[in-house]
């Protein structure tokens, strides 16, 4: 299911993703705001890993991933690191694989680099999974270096290096 959709996504010109967008966007209506009043970001900066922590709660939909893009963005300038830990194991995720497909491109337009090293945490499950994989390899296409992970040690080890 994953090929067929990036082989449809990618039958789409930049302008058709970009309007698609844009729809999504627009349809965040009173619905969406009630979804995105629903969630909750925590940031934590982790000293001894030189990470920035992102704890997401509540119903993640486009307006809640732009609250957290720019919770992240002021959090990685605050502390001076590139390296982001999004911890997303108690959302509920609210996209589908259209705006999956576009979030890397989405995000890009509201500041996020190329630069910054992004471990996200996720409960698996096979939805999420396969939600997951599709997210990270769409990144990974555009040279973003954004992996996913189920366990916090792998992902700061990812981060750190170490």
């Amino acid at each position: 299911m994953i090929r067929f959709l990036s082989k449809l996504l990618l039958r789409w010109s930049p302008r058709q993703r970009a309007d698609a967008l844009i729809t999504g966007d627009r349809e965040m209506s009173q619905e969406h705001a009630a979804e995105a009043s629903d969630f909750d970001v925590t940031v934590d900066y982790l000293e001894q890993h030189k990470v920035v922590k992102l704890t997401a709660r509540g119903v993640f939909d486009l307006a809640a991933n732009n609250k957290l893009v720019s919770a992240a963005l002021a959090a990685s300038k605050r502390y001076g690191t590139d390296l982001i830990l999004i911890d997303d194991r108690n959302v509920e995720i609210k996209m589908d694989y259209v705006k999956l497909y576009d979030l890397p491109e989405h995000n890009q337009m509201r500041g996020v680099s190329q630069n910054l090293r992004v471990a996200l945490l996720y409960t698996p499950s096979r939805e999420l999974d396969q939600m997951f994989k599709f997210y990270e390899n769409r990144s990974h296409i555009m040279d973003f270096q954004h992996t996913v992970f189920t366990e916090e040690d792998k992902a700061l080890r990812w981060l750190t290096g170490k």
